[in-house]
């Protein structure tokens, strides 16, 4: 299971970020994103992370799709730096 979470009532500095992925069910795993995530680029590192095979023929046989896969993930808005503080920072998390 994967789950995408952006929720700033529960922010808590370098242990709950406001824009986050859950992988695994009934955990506390959360890997911290400092951009808010679109429901299509979402579903794109689900598809990627779940299915490679599938992936591999998008990304080898449609320069669109993989155009507009790249211009989306590139144009994604940041989360507010009162949002995202140093021991964010100094955690692991994806970009």
């Amino acid at each position: 299971m994967i789950r995408y979470d952006f929720d700033f009532k529960s922010y808590y500095e370098g242990l709950h970020p406001v824009s986050h992925i859950h992988i695994g069910n009934k955990n506390q795993i959360r890997l911290g994103i400092p951009l808010i995530l679109s429901p299509k680029v979402f579903l794109n590192f689900v598809l990627r992370q779940n299915y490679p095979a599938y992936w591999k023929g998008m990304i080898a046989n449609s320069d669109i799709w993989k155009k507009t896969y790249i211009n989306e993930k590139s144009n994604l808005e940041g989360v507010d730096l009162k949002f995202w503080n140093t021991m964010d920072y100094s955690e692991f998390y994806l970009t």
